[in-house]
């Protein structure tokens, strides 16, 4: 193992290379082909106006979704939940139902 890392090291040292050397970063390709657009003062201010009305759409997205997470996190702090009543519960409603419904219907007068 260390005769790789020896030969590795002599190969990089003859060709005049190492890894630690930095390098340039790439020329932006992009920039090459696509220079940026001069863009005049009334296509400046259209501009302007339509980056402030997605500014403000996203804002209120963003308010929108804020709200709902804060009615989420009310609703789980009420104790309240949505979704199907594990055993226990629907035992425990059942019993309060057939109690209540025995207040309310007391057993007939036997004929």
């Amino acid at each position: 193992m260390l005769a790789c890392v020896g030969l590795g090291a002599a190969h990089a040292q003859s060709h005049g290379r190492r890894d630690d050397m930095q390098l340039p970063p790439p020329p932006s390709a992009r920039a090459d082909r696509y220079p940026a657009p001069q863009i005049d003062g009334r296509e400046q201010r259209s501009y302007d106006q339509m980056r402030d009305q997605q500014r403000e759409q996203q804002r209120m997205l963003d308010d929108q979704q804020q709200r709902r997470q804060q009615m989420q996190e009310q609703s789980s702090r009420d104790g309240r939940r949505e979704g199907r009543l594990t055993p226990d519960e629907r035992r425990d409603l059942r019993r309060q139902i057939n109690e209540a419904g025995a207040d309310i219907y007391p057993n007939a007068r036997r004929r």
